[in-house]
């Protein structure tokens, strides 16, 4: 029997986000780099968020564990996880430096971006900027 496709079925393509140079909260000019970032419904985001959920209820059920320490020691570690996975890939712009056009996406090369100051800084925080603003946008509104 063939397999019957839903026309009205929706499946969530990657957003493109330009990466920007910042001077404090000031974005100022492109550096060329255009991340494709993945849904909140792709399955490699919700499986590190299941993760990071059931981390957190372990140490919240541990009887010696304290939250409080335990988020503020993994803050950061948490953060470039959650950023790394919803970056599916890049592409280069047009006006991009001709120096950096032949860099190909890779785990590898993702993890050296987002450790290199200032650049990785601007990924991170552009890309949970994103992710805020599309949360936000998702949310429903209170009922009156």
């Amino acid at each position: 029997m063939a397999k019957l496709n839903n026309p009205l079925a929706v499946k969530e393509e990657c957003a493109e986000l330009e990466i920007f140079e910042m001077d404090g909260e000031k974005k100022t000019e492109s550096t060329g780099l255009i991340l494709l970032i993945r849904p909140a419904s792709h399955e490699e985001v919700k499986k590190l968020d299941k993760k990071i959920y059931s981390e957190v209820k372990a140490v919240k059920n541990s009887e010696k564990a304290d939250i409080e320490e335990y988020m503020f020691d993994r803050a950061d570690t948490v953060l470039k996880d959650r950023v790394r996975t919803h970056i599916e890939g890049w592409r280069w712009a047009e006006n991009a430096h001709d120096d950096v056009k032949d860099i190909k996406f890779s785990g590898k090369m993702l993890n050296e971006f987002l450790d290199a100051k200032p650049f990785g800084d601007w990924i991170k925080r552009q890309v949970i900027d994103f992710k805020a603003r599309e949360a936000n946008f998702y949310k429903r509104p209170a009922k009156d």
